[in-house]
């Protein structure tokens, strides 16, 4: 589908639309059309210098006009899953792997910073490796990153990077709306280094120790790790074995019990949960409400054994067999490691949601403030961190001026007498002032092309 302008009439083509959005790798489409469509079909064309070619992910029908949405053509390899085994490279060397691996071309222009995290066998997608390269940067939105996939080329674009500035000051438009709102990054402080960009190498969150209480319920922790519980039917005791859990007790009010211990199977680079052996009894009809020293519970001979063992079979698969009373139960096949243990990143956000804090250390150097922002950012070297503090700086206080309009190009003749997709590879002049781009919703007919602009700056 060449150019979807001059071939309305010849495809059956009512009306096309898309939205650009800013930390949005994949753009979203749509066309209504009297030829139909099937699922993953491919389309493609030019509207005017901006290049796109998506595959049909769903499709309705009503009388003759098919409304069809899509997804970008590299969909499913965006959602394949890499391996890495390399640590401490320039993003760059991330980023051309990256566009060599979708085959496209690199666009690149923002800071070729060190990445902190390790990426090796992390099990990531390309969409989330991508994100978890640049993601953070949106902290600081004057310094935001986007990264989007236009034509044959991927582009990272750093907002203030851009190579071009589009004024669009005289072309058909709407009144725009303004809004504008006052920027607090920073409060002022007398703890030293509170304000500080920092990584995640040296300053990952203390384990979390500590009792959380909502009424009967009580969960106690020890370094990160929940070691016991008590509800209303009774209570739970967790063993570890370093960052394994080992055993897992549970004796409830009404005499019941429940003990399962497990067991780990070590590889050359991995450790998997193997074997799980569960005892449970039954409950005990005496009218009585047990406690913690009524230790016979366990030994009631009314019970029920169940063994659970687990095996990799390969290529991401375990097999899972259950044996009750020492007979066959069932067996699954499933994907995701039984028992695996969770990424750094889980580990720590999981720390810091139950209340534990960063160690952040004696150094007397830093500024005198309590950030507003997260400070901590995956990235490597003091110089480069500093250069992320004093954005932090710069930001506070500062007026958020947010203006949207609407363009409206007339068609005469198949012509508009505008032809330019704005795009976050550009910067936008309106009305003597420069903006960065926070989305675009173009929507093109026979008669119109409208597009929708919202744009942000600082000042």
């Amino acid at each position: 589908m060449p150019s979807i302008m001059d071939n309305f009439r010849e495809h059956g083509i009512r009306s096309f639309s898309m939205s650009l959005g800013e930390l949005t790798l994949s753009d979203s489409f749509q066309l209504e059309t009297v030829q139909p469509l099937n699922i993953d079909d491919s389309v493609q064309g030019q509207i005017f210098d901006y290049h796109f070619h998506f595959l049909v992910e769903e499709t309705s029908q009503r009388d003759l006009v098919q409304t069809v949405k899509g997804m970008y053509s590299k969909d499913k390899l965006l959602y394949s899953a890499i391996s890495f085994f390399v640590n401490e490279f320039e993003v760059s060397y991330y980023a051309e792997g990256i566009a060599k691996a979708l085959g496209l071309k690199l666009d690149m222009a923002c800071d070729d910073f060190i990445p902190s995290q390790n990426f090796e066998d992390s099990g990531m997608t390309y969409q989330d490796f991508i994100s978890s390269l640049f993601g953070w940067s949106s902290k600081l939105p004057q310094r935001q990153i986007n990264v989007f996939i236009r034509g044959d080329s991927l582009h990272i674009i750093q907002r203030g990077r851009e190579r071009s500035v589009i004024d669009i000051t005289d072309w058909p438009h709407s009144r725009p709306t303004i809004d504008r709102k006052l920027v607090r990054s920073i409060w002022h402080s007398t703890m030293e280094n509170a304000g500080k960009a920092h990584n995640d190498e040296d300053t990952e969150p203390k384990g979390f120790t500590g009792t959380i209480s909502l009424g009967e319920i009580s969960r106690s922790y020890s370094n990160g790790f929940l070691t016991h519980e008590t509800n209303e039917k009774g209570y739970t005791d967790y063993v570890y074995d370093g960052e394994y859990l080992s055993e897992k007790s549970t004796h409830n009010k009404d005499g019941s019990t429940s003990r399962t211990e497990y067991f780990y199977a070590k590889t050359n680079r991995d450790i998997y949960l193997f074997e799980e052996k569960e005892r449970t009894t039954e409950p005990i009809d005496d009218g009585q409400e047990h406690d913690i020293y009524d230790w016979t519970d366990w030994n009631n001979k009314d019970a029920t054994e169940r063994i659970t063992y687990h095996a990799p079979l390969g290529y991401g698969w375990y097999s899972t067999v259950v044996y009750v009373n020492g007979e066959l139960e069932g067996s699954s096949l499933s994907q995701g490691k039984p028992g695996g243990k969770a990424s750094r990143f889980i580990i720590d956000q999981s720390n810091l949601s139950l209340g534990a804090d960063y160690d952040m250390g004696d150094d007397d150097d830093g500024p005198k403030y309590e950030s507003l922002i997260d400070t901590e950012f995956p990235v490597i070297g003091e110089d480069y961190l500093w250069e992320l503090t004093k954005a932090i700086e710069w930001l506070n206080r500062k007026i958020q001026e947010t203006v949207t309009v609407e363009v409206v190009a007339n068609v005469r003749n198949g012509v508009p007498d505008v032809k330019h997709i704005v795009d976050f590879t550009e910067r936008i002049k309106f009305n003597d002032n420069e903006y960065f781009l926070m989305s675009n919703v173009v929507e093109l007919t026979p008669r119109s092309l409208r597009q929708t602009i919202k744009m942000t700056r600082w000042f």
